[in-house]
């Protein structure tokens, strides 16, 4: 499979699973590529709806989970909890809270 360098290798992936598009699937990939940091899904959260993306924390939290399944992005268990990244570079970490 090949590997996901962009976040048009991202969303591509996603259609080549059956994965649905949703806006809320787009702007979270948007932000993980965006980001330059790592963030959690409640820094996800915020600073989605903070750009007028309304999504709930729900939301975010399902599709890190389906993303995450997928192979689109990785999640790491450590002490602070659990951490996101897409699977380019680290790009998206911390506690899901």
């Amino acid at each position: 499979m090949k590997p996901i360098r962009s976040l048009e290798d991202a969303l591509n992936r996603c259609q080549a699973m059956g994965m649905r598009l949703s806006r809320q699937r787009r702007f979270i990939l948007e932000l993980l590529w965006e980001a330059k940091e790592h963030l959690s899904a409640r820094e996800i959260y915020d600073r989605l709806n903070k750009q007028a993306h309304s999504i709930g924390h729900t939301s975010v939290y399902q599709n890190l989970e389906a993303l995450s399944r997928e192979g689109i992005i990785e999640c790491i268990e450590t002490l602070r909890g659990t951490l996101v990244r897409q699977c380019q570079r680290l790009s998206l970490s911390r506690q899901l809270s």
